[in-house]
This record gives structure tokens, sequence and C-alpha cells, in this order.
């Protein structure tokens, strides 16, 4: 069982991580700036947290309910 759950934080880790990475990297609107001068980005490590959270949390709530319905379905079936 904790493997499972390592397994999970791992690829939650993964997906959060890229998807913050690839917002950061594709942001013209400077949406990761706390001011709005684009030329000295102060970046908003607060912000970044909140968008890593967003995507993190899901995906494990996602991932664990979907390993409970397996787990359900397999020792029904034996």
């Amino acid at each position: 069982m904790r493997y499972i759950i390592f397994l999970s934080t791992l690829t939650s880790i993964g997906i959060a991580s890229f998807v913050l990475y690839a917002g950061i990297q594709h942001n013209p609107m400077g949406a990761f700036c706390k001011d709005e001068n684009l030329d000295v980005c102060d970046f908003d490590y607060i912000y970044s947290v909140v968008i890593w959270l967003s995507w993190f949390i899901p995906f494990f709530v996602g991932q664990g309910i979907v390993i409970f319905l397996i787990s359900l379905i397999t020792k029904r079936s034996t």
C-alpha cells in the first residue's frame, strides 16, 4: 500500500510540476509577476504554489479514487 501511495504522490508531483513549468514558460501576460512591470518581473511564489497545489491535489485524490475502485473490483472478481 505504501508503494501505491508513493507512486501516486510521485505521479501527481510530476504532473503538477510540468503544468506549472509550462505555465511559466508560456506566460506572455506576466501572470506570475507581482507587479505589472514586465521588464523587471518580481516572481510571485505564492501564486505559483497555489497553481501547483490546484493541479497536485485533484490528481492525487483522483488517483486514490481510481485505485480504490480497482481494488474493490478485483476483490469482488476473485
